[in-house]
């Protein structure tokens, strides 16, 4: 990968993506990124007012389980879920190993810095929560997702990738 798509920072850490444009610019970096510029949803289907999707920001919270699925099926990556002491799913995520750290990838991009990463779900995870790895191929949290907003969801979450792989490719 190019160092024009990761940069180190001066703690050490790598970036790419959304990261690069500075934490206070993530969430209208991909609001830019809207759902209706896809044209994914076929002709005949009449649901568009009540379409789940608006933009990027929607796999950062909310449709996060599926943007690291097909992290998952693009380029093997492993996928965790955050959840509470309550059960509460917090977000969902694909983690690699990347020069010797752990690269925590999601629809903001790649970081290696934990803390920059995990700020954003800080609040909502409270101090007791847990990190658990996803065997995808068993899981049958996501299997349940296969209708049709889901899978239209997972068409966008590629359409993103593609448009921008050099931000989730490591």
């Amino acid at each position: 990968m190019c160092n024009i798509t990761i940069q180190e920072k001066n703690n050490g850490h790598f970036h790419t993506g959304h990261y690069l444009k500075g934490y206070e610019n993530i969430y209208s970096s991909l609001e830019e990124i809207e759902f209706d510029e896809c044209y994914i949803i076929p002709n005949d289907i009449d649901n568009s007012d009540e379409c789940p999707y608006s933009s990027a920001l929607d796999f950062l919270h909310g449709a996060c389980h599926l943007f690291a699925y097909m992290l998952y099926q693009l380029f093997g990556y492993e996928v965790f879920k955050i959840k509470t002491e309550n059960n509460d799913n917090i977000h969902w995520y694909a983690q690699k190993i990347h020069q010797g750290k752990k690269a925590y990838i999601d629809v903001r991009g790649a970081t290696t810095d934990y803390d920059e990463f995990i700020l954003e779900f800080k609040e909502s995870m409270g101090n007791d929560y847990e990190i658990i790895k996803r065997n995808i191929e068993q899981d049958v949290e996501l299997q349940e997702f296969n209708d049709f907003w889901s899978n239209t969801g997972k068409v966008f979450a590629v359409a993103i990738i593609d448009d921008n792989v050099d931000y989730y490719k490591l």
